[in-house]
């Protein structure tokens, strides 16, 4: 299932197109979160042909330094099995957004500062994690009704799994397709066996369980208090 990726990325990052708008950051670590941007606006640039869903929107994840997709292939029923595994990222999670003019959204963030570029302009925004709504967009969904399929995405053998598949190993992130455009802007729940996981406000949850056999699902609850329940995930890692 696992597909190869040819990735050709440029030597000089700094020299991407995209310019940079600092807001209360220090020069350090603004300067490594451009490199870092730029390093996501390479990637994605020179995937444009393999990327799925090229007449509407794509969706991928950043989850530690591994960004996947979140992309339903229509053809396989599928998570479309893009994914890639930067050598240095500062970053720890975010969102890319690939609308049907190629054009990228991206939202990234770790625990001192977050960083934005909106799909019509080539500016990269860049706050200290204090303002990180300044991050976030304002677009909430992309159509009507939502959409909620999970997958679960080995972090050892970079493969994707579905509800009742078996994997054989941990630890497992769990990946959705869906509509919500910047998932950061939503607060989450997670649950197990029908309980809350205590602090589980992630829209990407990790198990890192040797071995499990539960239910998983979420709540999602947008900026304007839409609250959207997720399908079940029966998780079995053997």
């Amino acid at each position: 299932m696992k597909r190869q990726l040819c990735i050709v990325m440029l030597i000089s990052l700094m020299l991407a197109g995209c310019s940079c708008t600092k807001k209360n950051t220090d020069d350090t670590s603004e300067s490594i979160a451009l490199t870092d941007m730029n390093q996501i606006v390479e990637l994605f640039e020179s995937n444009l042909d393999s990327l799925k869903n090229k007449d509407s929107y794509s969706y991928y994840e950043l989850n530690g330094n591994t960004i996947v997709s979140s992309t339903y292939d229509p053809e396989t029923g599928l998570l479309d099995d893009f994914s890639y595994v930067f050598e240095n990222m500062s970053f720890t999670s975010g969102t890319v957004v690939v609308n049907p003019q190629q054009q990228f959204y991206i939202s990234m963030e770790n625990d001192q500062i977050c960083a934005k570029k909106d799909f019509d302009s080539d500016e990269i925004e860049i706050y200290d994690i204090s303002e990180k709504e300044k991050c976030d967009s304002d677009i909430v969904l992309n159509g009507d009704p939502f959409i909620d399929i999970m997958a679960a995405y080995s972090l050892t053998n970079k493969e994707f799994y579905y509800s009742d598949d078996v994997i054989p190993e941990g630890p497992i992130s769990f990946y959705l397709i869906s509509n919500i455009m910047d998932r950061s802007n939503f607060t989450y729940k997670w649950f197990r066996n029908g309980e809350e996981i205590p602090d589980s406000n992630f829209n990407i949850y990790t198990v890192t369980a040797e071995q499990e056999d539960a239910e998983y699902y979420f709540e999602a609850t947008s900026p304007d208090g839409q609250t959207f329940t997720s399908s079940k995930f029966h998780l079995i890692i053997q």
